[in-house]
């Protein structure tokens, strides 16, 4: 890997040279809240504070070309030597710089963080570099919110104690069997996304008798609270002027990079561009009995999970090319985010403008590449005319189509699983069956499949646009744009 070893940066060799023996991995560089001019080098707790046995000012060094060099002084840490059984969240210390001149706000091989990564969800895809590894590992993220033991060295007994933890994310390498991602001395390694967003500090592995084996990493937003510091990025890496500093400070954080992530500015700007806020989308919800899902910049986490169709991105990009412009000119008429209208597209007809009519009870018919039943189609655009013929123009029962989800608005806000059950069963009425995951009646009755097709086709939307096989244009309401710009 050709990296600049001139200066220390993430992933380089760390230590407290009081206990030159014990050696983990810069994670990378931090800065106070109070005077975000104070920069800080970012490791595990029990690489800078061996044992809970540091002091104050301690030197730490980082391997550069082969030689230990100062790079700073210890100054905080989360404490490990609680063992009465009270439960850990963080294993972290930071030290401040003394040696600007010798740190790189850089991680090896990844570049500089671009924020925080403020969802994790099953199989996202990592990033980290340790000071063993010495190169990049690309692993998954196997789960989070987890609770596991995590063993550190006895210095009094030559053994080792466990901690119990809980929020952990646990990430590895699956083939076949999941296999930790790390290796020893990794520890301190900063863990990020394919974005370069941060998302959690390397501090051990599984134990073997854990029921899976993986490496462990602390959430990174929970270890730059604990600490009172902020994650230095690529828009604040520049020195901070006096007045900036001040500014900074005084609003308790220091510049951020996209995706935009404060959940007023997203609140209020949905209101803008759709009628209603998503503030509620972006936190876990459920109704009574279902799964739990959540609105993020990477789409919807069901269950902890991010489920798409599979295989490459075929219908979804076909679907805005053959029917952009009349997708566009609903949207904007009728304030509809464009996702949802190309999830129903896709869940509805995938997309065929030939698919043959439906037919429904007491004589109704659901017609075009939206199935909208031709009376609903007439009560959502107040226009009895409407036949059958009608519906079969794509453009026209795009229209329609959309006309109706913007109705049911108030009762869905938008929500992608509500919509899909509304849509699909005319509102929103509770269904019991024990294969419907959602408690919301859809067609066929008693199953959650029309909720789980839509929602997997909506998520395809956002890996569609943000891999940038279609873009939705800046004017058209949409929820990928509204977190990425």
């Amino acid at each position: 890997m050709s990296t600049d070893t001139s200066r220390a940066q993430g992933g380089s060799p760390i230590r407290n040279a009081a206990f030159d023996d014990i050696i983990g991995t810069l994670g990378c560089v931090v800065r106070s809240l109070q005077d975000p001019t104070q920069r800080f080098v970012l490791s595990a707790s029990h690489v800078l504070n061996p044992g809970g046995f540091g002091r104050n000012g301690d030197a730490v060094e980082a391997k550069i070309n082969g030689e230990w060099k100062k790079i700073a002084e210890l100054v905080d840490w989360t404490s490990l030597r609680d063992r009465s059984g009270s439960v850990h969240r963080q294993d972290a210390a930071i030290a401040r710089i003394t040696a600007p001149e010798l740190v790189d706000a850089k991680v090896m091989g990844i570049g500089v963080p671009a924020g925080v990564a403020h969802w994790v969800f099953e199989g996202k895809r990592l990033l980290t570099c340790g000071a063993t590894s010495r190169q990049v590992v690309r692993s998954l993220v196997h789960s989070a919110e987890a609770t596991a033991p995590v063993y550190y060295d006895d210095w009094a007994s030559a053994g080792s104690y466990a901690l119990p933890f809980e929020d952990l994310i646990l990430y590895g390498l699956q083939q076949g069997a999941w296999e930790p991602a790390m290796q020893p001395g990794d520890s301190g390694a900063l863990v990020l996304d394919e974005r370069q967003l941060a998302v959690g500090l390397h501090i051990a592995r599984t134990d073997d008798a854990y029921p899976v084996r993986t490496s462990v990493c602390t959430p990174i937003a929970g270890v730059l609270e604990a600490l009172g510091v902020s994650l230095e990025t690529a828009s604040s890496a520049t020195a901070l002027t006096p007045s900036t500093a001040a500014a900074a400070a005084a609003s308790g954080s220091a510049p951020s990079a996209l995706p935009q992530t404060d959940a007023d500015t997203l609140s209020d700007r949905s209101r803008q561009d759709f009628g209603v806020s998503v503030m509620p989308q972006l936190q876990l919800h459920r109704l009574r009995g279902s799964a739990r899902w959540q609105l993020t910049a990477d789409g919807l986490v069901v269950n902890g999970r991010i489920d798409r169709t599979g295989g490459r991105l075929v219908t979804v990009p076909r679907v805005c090319r053959e029917f952009g412009p009349a997708i566009e000119a609903a949207a904007k008429e009728f304030d509809v985010p464009i996702e949802l209208i190309i999830a129903t597209i896709c869940t509805e007809s995938g997309g065929d403008r030939n698919v043959p009519s439906r037919p429904e009870s007491n004589n109704r018919m659901s017609v075009g590449v939206m199935q909208t039943l031709i009376g609903t189609a007439r009560e959502a655009l107040r226009d009895d005319s409407i036949n059958e013929e009608k519906l079969r123009d794509p453009a026209f029962s795009i229209w329609a189509g959309t006309a109706y989800i913007a109705q049911q608005r108030r009762i869905t806000t938008y929500d992608p699983p509500l919509v899909a059950c509304a849509y699909n069963a005319g509102g929103l009425h509770p269904d019991d069956g024990v294969d419907n995951r959602w408690g919301l009646r859809q067609y066929p009755i008693g199953t959650g499949a029309h909720a789980d097709r839509f929602v997997q086709w909506f998520n395809d939307c956002f890996a569609t646009f943000s891999g940038g096989l279609v873009v939705p244009p800046n004017d058209t309401p949409s929820l990928w744009r509204l977190f990425w710009g």
